[in-house]
């Protein structure tokens, strides 16, 4: 028999079929326990039944026609696998990445928000013995062969420019991305000299002048509620989905707006704007939220300009331990698995495996080596990499993708 010859049912008849099994005296308290037991609200506005059927899809079209789109724009699947490195020094630092690459790793991400020598910036400002040796960091290791991300402040930002414009080289092959500390904060600090200096350094940075299509100069990482109304102290990994993608958003979008009136046109900045997502353990939440952002941040890019594609933002992804390192580091390992799939079936274009829990703390070079598997695992024996938009076409993911794109729209306050 042929699964076309099955009758067919309605979302009402498998609810009743489902409900008629519950255990319970009453027909009320059959529904109540559906409602309360079957269907999760993983925030706010949000649902996820305990089955779905081609009735959920009805008005989700929208969703099939921006795959179209993915899958025709989009010109390489996978993602690269990022090792992150502290940097404390430069010469050390320089080494762990030579090291991390030649061991399986895509590209490598310094973090350059703490000082050589661990001497964080204090209040007395930035001077030049804060500020990197580029020339030790990225020894044998540059931007025009090798995907390189930083976490800088924008003080680095000129003496990055600087180097780059020193090396002679045709900047617009340049790859990797810079994602800067003061996004989050531009709107509270309030501060009309540093987004001059910014703007500045942006108009005049070589990267910008390059246009480079492989360089995203722009990252917003996570941005937490007290960026939208100054009021919250609650952390960022406590707020709904929808809050965080709304903030992230808006402080994409204020960015663009604010260094357009430094006389950058928003056309030129918004193809360099990435982002950087915490993917956490909610499996089907962490797919949609990235679903969610591409598809959010490509109906903005419209609103500036209807000639403007913005379906490949690139989007950098990292895993987090979500149990104390020194408890049980083999759930960590499930954990960032688990995340890491998620965020490569939801699209992201690199991914950070957190390997801080991931072995006991005498085993750091253990730890970075099962980080740097995880993602080749997926991509070389579990294929992850061969298919575009692995969530299209699935019922709950199309759901969730449109429910949370739906709950962050209407949040923001867009231009």
């Amino acid at each position: 028999m042929r699964f076309d010859e099955f009758p067919g049912m309605t979302n009402a008849e498998w609810k009743q079929l489902i409900v008629k099994t519950i255990k319970a005296e009453t027909e009320a308290e059959k529904l109540a326990f559906y409602d309360r037991q079957l269907v999760r609200n993983p925030e706010p506005g949000l649902e996820i039944l305990p089955f779905y059927t081609p009735e959920d899809m009805v008005g989700l079209e929208y969703l099939q026609g921006f795959h179209r789109l993915l899958a025709q724009t989009k010109q390489t699947t996978g993602w690269m696998n990022v090792k992150p490195i502290a940097v404390y020094d430069e010469k050390t630092a320089n080494e762990q990445a030579r090291e991390a690459l030649a061991q399986g790793a895509d590209a490598v991400e310094f973090d350059l928000l703490n000082r050589p020598g661990g001497k964080p910036m204090v209040g007395g400002g930035v001077t030049k013995e804060h500020l990197f040796n580029f020339q030790v960091l990225l020894h044998q290791l540059s931007p025009l062969q090798t995907p390189v991300f930083f976490q800088m402040r924008q003080t680095d930002f000129a003496n990055l420019n600087g180097y780059l414009a020193q090396s002679g080289a045709e900047t617009a092959n340049a790859m990797g991305g810079i994602t800067f500390e003061e996004i989050a904060i531009w709107d509270l600090v309030l501060d009309e000299s540093a987004r001059n200096a910014f703007a500045a350094a942006f108009q005049n940075s070589m990267v910008e002048k390059a246009q480079t299509p492989y360089f995203h100069s722009l990252m917003i990482g996570p941005v937490g509620e007290s960026f939208s109304d100054g009021d919250s102290e609650m952390e960022t990994f406590a707020l709904p989905q929808s809050v965080l993608l709304a903030n992230q958003l808006q402080a994409a979008t204020r960015l663009v707006n604010q260094l357009a009136e430094y006389g950058v046109a928003a056309t030129q900045t918004l193809p360099q704007v990435g982002f950087v997502v915490d993917v956490e353990n909610d499996y089907f939440m962490e797919i949609a939220k990235l679903r969610a952002l591409r598809l959010l941040w490509w109906q903005i890019g419209q609103l500036y300009d209807e000639s403007l594609n913005l379906v490949n933002v690139f989007i950098h992804a990292r895993t987090a331990n979500a149990i104390a390192p020194e408890t049980e580091p083999h759930k960590n390992l499930i954990s960032n698995t688990t995340q890491a799939m998620s965020a490569i079936i939801g699209g992201c274009d690199a991914l950070t495996v957190n390997g801080g829990g991931l072995a006991s703390e005498k085993d750091t070079i253990l730890a970075r080596r099962i980080a740097r598997n995880v993602s080749a695992v997926l991509k070389k024996e579990s294929y992850f990499d061969k298919v575009t938009d692995m969530g299209a076409g699935s019922y709950l993911i199309e759901n969730l993708t449109h429910q949370l794109a739906k709950a962050a729209w209407e949040r923001l306050l867009l231009p």
